[in-house]
């Protein structure tokens, strides 16, 4: 279920989407809309724009800008055809998706290759873009094959703002578990419980013996460059 209109102005879809919504894995998303091309705003706010974006088993969602998507989208080879919309995000999931295949299905090491190769990109290109420094505001996103589900948390540009509601760093990521389920959040959701993610780490949650399995990973994006 999407929609380019602001949640509290569908509140009613929303709720019952929400309250339909039965699975392994469920994902929700709200966000501004990123604009780093510039492109006016009617052609901006559409759905095809609208997170999130699947192919397949697989679904994604992204927190934060790619600041260089045409840089980007040149290196996807065969994949750069399944791009359908300006939005930035959506070439991320792409790049991502390569690597996982590239990768023989590891989406730790795929999103690791997708913040090397962008910061290699990043060297070559950065004198064009005087105004922008570094090539995204953040990384942050979700995907899930309907069976596991992977978090990458990376945003390094707003470090210093709090997040809207709990008072955390912003841009770094919560997660909780609880009752046999895991939650991963842009931040946490209630007093009690949450962990905060690193300012780079990764986590994985899949099924394994009847329980989830929870397993994170930091790393360096810097040294991944």
């Amino acid at each position: 279920v999407k929609s380019p209109k602001p949640a509290f102005r569908e509140a009613g879809k929303f709720a019952s989407a929400a309250e339909r919504a039965s699975s392994r894995v469920v994902l929700g998303h709200l966000r501004a809309a990123s604009n780093p091309r510039g492109v006016p705003k009617s052609r901006l706010i559409n759905l095809s724009m609208t997170q999130p974006y699947t192919d397949g088993k697989w679904i994604f969602c992204h927190n934060g800008t790619l600041q260089i998507p045409d840089e980007v989208a040149k290196l996807l080879g065969p994949w750069r055809s399944k791009v359908k919309s300006l939005n930035d995000s959506e070439v991320f999931f792409w790049q991502l998706r390569k690597f996982i295949e590239t990768h023989g299905g590891d989406v730790p090491a795929a999103m690791k290759a997708c913040v090397r190769e962008t910061w290699g990109l990043w060297e070559a290109c950065k004198d064009r873009y005087p105004d922008k420094k570094s090539p995204y505001t953040g990384l942050n996103a979700l995907v899930s094959d309907g069976k596991s589900l992977w978090a990458l948390c990376h945003y390094p540009h707003k470090m210093g703002h709090t997040a809207l509601f709990s008072g955390q760093t912003w841009g770094r990521m919560s997660l909780l578990r609880k009752g046999g389920r895991v939650l991963v959040a842009s931040e946490a959701l209630d007093p009690t419980g949450w962990d905060t993610l690193g300012a780079a780490e990764i986590v994985t949650a899949r099924p394994s013996g009847g329980r989830i399995k929870v397993t994170r990973e930091t790393f360096d994006p810097r040294e991944t460059a």
